[in-house]
C-alpha cells in the first residue's frame, strides 16, 4: 500500500523574510527616521509566521502561539513607533502607506493564509507605490531614493509572487534557497540597471522635468514593468 506524499504548498520561506524585510527598507529608505519602527514590523510579521508555522505543525503549540502573540504586538507596535516618529501631514501619509503595504505584503506570503495571497501582495506593494508617488510628490525627496525605493517595490512584489509560485510547485519543505537567490539576484541586477539609466537620464534629456515629473514618470514605468511581468 503506497502513502502519497503531502507537500505543504506555503510560500518559501527565504523569498517571504526578503519579501518583508524590503519592503521595510523601502518605507526606511523613504522616510528614514521611520526606520526603527519598519524593522520592528518586520520581526513582528516574521515572529507572526514562525509561530503560526509551529502551531500548524504542532511542534511546539505553547512557543507557537507566544510567538503568534508576540508577532502581532510587534508588528501593531512597530507602525505606531514608525507613524509617530514623523512630523507633518505628508510624512505621515508615507509611512501609513507604507506600513500598511508592509503588513498586507507580509499577510500575503508570511505562512498566515496557507499558500500564500497573490491579491494580498498585489495591494501591499499598490500601498508601497502609492508611497513612493507621495514622497515624490509632497517631500523634497532626493532622485536617487525615489529610484532605489521603486526599485524596492518592484523586488518586493517579484520575491512574493516567486515565493508563492515556488511553494505552489515545490512546497516549503523543499531546499529552494538558490532557486531564490538566482532568480533575486536577476531581479537586483536589472533594478541597478534601471536605477542607473533613470539617474542618467535625469541629467541628460529631462531639463524640462522637475524631479516630481521625473519622480512619476518613474513610478509609471515601474508599475509598467510589473504589469509586462504578469
Amino acid at each position: 500500500m503506497s502513502h502519497a506524499v503531502v507537500v505543504p504548498e506555503r510560500p518559501a520561506w527565504v523569498g517571504s523574510l526578503v519579501t518583508v524585510a524590503v519592503a521595510a527598507g523601502v518605507v526606511a529608505l523613504l522616510v528614514p527616521s521611520a526606520l526603527p519602527g519598519a524593522l520592528l514590523q518586520a520581526v513582528g510579521l516574521a515572529s507572526l509566521a514562525g509561530g503560526v508555522h509551529r502551531v500548524r505543525a504542532a511542534d511546539d503549540p505553547l512557543l507557537g502561539s507566544l510567538g503568534v502573540v508576540l508577532g502581532v504586538l510587534g508588528a501593531l507596535a512597530g507602525s505606531a513607533v514608525a507613524v509617530t516618529a514623523v512630523a507633518g501631514v505628508p510624512s505621515v501619509a508615507t509611512v501609513g502607506l507604507g506600513t500598511a503595504g508592509v503588513t498586507v505584503v507580509g499577510l500575503g506570503v508570511l505562512p498566515v493564509y496557507g499558500t500564500g495571497s497573490h491579491l494580498l501582495v498585489k495591494v501591499g506593494t499598490a500601498l508601497l507605490l502609492l508611497a513612493v508617488v507621495a514622497t515624490g510628490l509632497f517631500q523634497a525627496a532626493g532622485l536617487g531614493a525615489l529610484l532605489v525605493a521603486a526599485v524596492g517595490v518592484v523586488v518586493t512584489w517579484d520575491a512574493a509572487e516567486n515565493a508563492i509560485g515556488l511553494g505552489e510547485q515545490l512546497g516549503r519543505s523543499t531546499g529552494t534557497w538558490r532557486v531564490e537567490a538566482t532568480h533575486l539576484g536577476g531581479t537586483a541586477l536589472a533594478g541597478a540597471v534601471a536605477v542607473g539609466a533613470g539617474l542618467v537620464a535625469a541629467d541628460v534629456g529631462t531639463s524640462g522635468l522637475d524631479l516630481h515629473s521625473v519622480a512619476l514618470l518613474l513610478v509609471a514605468a515601474t508599475l509598467l514593468t510589473v504589469a509586462l511581468h504578469e
